[in-house]
């Protein structure tokens, strides 16, 4: 593999993490007990929308085997 393409691939990598956890947002927001904890996932929810409203960019990929493992993890072990 190229350099290159190990770079656009872990690029691809980082954006899909982001995408899933800007999506799982409102979920952690409202699992959390946590009053500060809370009140920052709600700022950040606020800041997606925000970004949504200027950008709408398409994914650059479907799936990340790291990001599936983040969000199964958060699964078992809810904020």
């Amino acid at each position: 593999m190229k350099l290159e393409e190990l770079f656009l691939d872990t690029l691809k990598d980082i954006y899909f993490a982001e995408r899933q956890i800007l999506k799982a947002l409102p979920k952690m927001t409202k699992a959390a007990q946590e009053p500060k904890l809370k009140e920052g996932f709600t700022a950040l929810v606020h800041i997606r929308d925000e970004a949504q409203d200027d950008l709408s960019p398409e994914p650059l990929c479907d799936n990340a085997e790291a990001t599936d493992g983040i969000r199964t993890t958060g699964r078992k072990h809810p904020i």
